[in-house]
């Protein structure tokens, strides 16, 4: 797993999976997720999108649907992620 701390990424394409995120800014990224088997800690989202594929899209399907939200993809957040991982 590799390990980005403290890194700032802007307006590139992230895969999450497979890698480690500490105190880490994404600005105006395109964020993928297909497994969910990555560890992201105090980090941000500002102006990101995200695409969700494989298991980590059965998994966001199956949470939208406890919430009572249909199942498409967001466009973009502004939210902050933490301790997720």
């Amino acid at each position: 797993m590799a390990k980005f701390q403290d890194c700032k990424f802007r307006g590139t394409t992230v895969v999450l999976d497979g890698n480690e995120y500490l105190h880490c800014e994404f600005y105006q990224c395109k964020i993928v997720v297909t497994r969910g088997n990555f560890s992201l800690r105090e980090s941000s989202f500002d102006s990101c999108s995200f695409e969700f594929g494989g298991e980590a899209a059965n998994i966001r399907n199956l949470v939208m649907g406890l919430l009572g939200q249909p199942p498409s993809q967001p466009k973009s957040s502004n939210a902050e992620a933490t301790n997720h991982g």
